[in-house]
């Protein structure tokens, strides 16, 4: 298949247990997930220190407006969160950091999105369902310009998410 800058985009597969032969499949699905995590950990953050240093104003005023928008629902938040991390992607002014980023995180929501959608919204609390909760320090910090501390609350953010992962991943093991 061809991404959006004609170059070849990795097709995610349904063959978990192709990678972790070892495991069970709810727990190669997990540690896909994990490794999906940590790869994203290694570039989002840098993505973010360069949106820090690159942004146009135009960007920064996007990002500043996507996290005040009040999510309807899960499918709303997760598209949010897309629309944020992609526009962070995207200030970074970094065609091959944007290519893997959206490839990592088209992978990983071919399998959240699974989890997610079940997920009752009526059942979370107000601070839950506030979107820019998680993403309001970081958008701030790269609209203020702060490289630093962009990519610290990139990573920090990210490394929340893996932290999840391999609490499911213990779970999964009867040890």
């Amino acid at each position: 298949a061809h991404g959006r800058t004609g170059g070849t985009v990795v097709a995610a597969t349904a063959s978990h247990l192709a990678h972790h032969p070892e495991a069970s499949s709810s727990e190669a699905f997990a540690l896909e997930v994990r490794d999906n995590l940590e790869c994203r950990l290694a570039v989002e953050p840098l993505a973010a220190e360069l949106a820090a240093e690159r942004a146009t104003s135009e960007e920064r005023g996007e990002l500043l407006a996507l996290i005040e928008v009040r999510a309807s629902g899960i499918r709303h938040y997760r598209m949010l969160d897309s629309r944020v991390h992609m526009a962070i992607a995207r200030a970074a002014h970094n065609e091959s950091l944007l290519t893997i980023i959206e490839t990592l995180r088209s992978e990983f929501f071919l399998w959240a999105d699974a989890a997610w959608t079940r997920l009752d919204w009526d059942v979370l609390s107000a601070p839950e369902q506030d979107f820019g909760r998680g993403h309001r320090a970081l958008v701030q910090a790269i609209a203020d310009g702060d490289q630093e501390k962009s990519r610290r609350l990139m990573q920090h953010h990210i490394e929340q998410g893996l932290t999840q992962i391999k609490a499911v991943i213990a779970a999964a093991r009867p040890d």
